[in-house]
């Protein structure tokens, strides 16, 4: 088991998506997460230390059950019962209904979204989860960025051996946070959450050295583009990942007119 200080853990938990509140035995809100006023539409000041009767839907009677999961206009609320000192009281997950309907959706259909043929998020699941990162950046003034890795290949069969070797590469390389998506049929995109110019460069970098020294036995020979572009206010999703795409096409073009040596 890790230790983690209590100011670090406060701080995760208040910056985690979804919104988490923290109801005492008195029944009085002590705690809640940026993410639970945001869904409320109010600032936590307004909530805190108040009342849970307050709160804009009613509440499990004490002690009633364990957890109970409940619908409120476009919300959905979670009641989790905590029993154990010192943290004897309810914690409140809240989400925003539309964006659990659209997984739980085909998932009731039998239509949950499987991983592509090199093993990764296909391209409507990779955007849907874009979306909801600039979103979050949006609202939080976050630093957000994307690479773009372009295969290069002859044949799509070669092609597709080589994006899978690319992608099962980079999910070793990668952080938990990240997102790995099959793009176009020669490219794979990495959403970068958290993550500003300075250290998507960095990690272009590292990975296209490592693949160089053979780190990833499958690739070598294999042609790849590197693009990154770091998302700006104003930038729609598909508007963010043609900046990287872009930044790849120069990265040919400079390849091209490098004059030999």
């Amino acid at each position: 088991m890790i230790d983690i200080h209590p100011e670090f853990a406060r701080a995760l938990i208040g910056v985690i998506p979804g919104g988490l509140a923290f109801i005492d035995r008195q029944a009085y809100v002590q705690w809640v997460n940026g993410e639970f006023a945001a869904l409320l539409g109010t600032d936590s000041r307004r909530i805190v230390g108040r009342p849970a009767a307050t709160l804009p839907f009613p509440l499990s009677e004490t002690g009633q059950q364990l957890e109970r999961v409940s619908a409120h206009a476009n919300l959905i609320l979670v009641e989790r019962w905590l029993k154990t000192e010192p943290m004897v009281g309810r914690l409140l997950q809240l989400m925003a209904r539309q964006p659990i309907q659209r997984v739980l959706e085909p998932l009731a259909r039998n239509e949950a979204p499987s991983p592509t043929a090199a093993g990764v998020l296909s391209r409507s699941v990779g955007l849907q989860r874009l979306v909801t990162e600039i979103s979050r950046s949006r609202r939080y003034d976050n630093p957000l960025s994307c690479l773009v890795v372009r295969v290069e290949g002859r044949e799509a069969r070669v092609i597709q051996l080589r994006l899978k070797a690319l992608s099962e590469f980079l999910k070793d390389q990668l952080r938990w946070v990240d997102v790995l998506v099959q793009w176009e049929i020669d490219r794979v995109l990495v959403v970068l959450p958290e993550t500003g110019a300075e250290a998507a460069f960095r990690l272009q970098r590292k990975l296209a050295a490592l693949i160089g020294t053979g780190s990833a036995p499958t690739l070598p020979g294999a042609h790849l583009q590197w693009g990154v572009a770091t998302w700006r206010r104003g930038d729609e999703a598909t508007r963010f990942v043609r900046r990287a795409e872009a930044a790849s096409l120069a990265q040919i073009r400079e390849v091209f007119l490098r004059p030999p040596r």
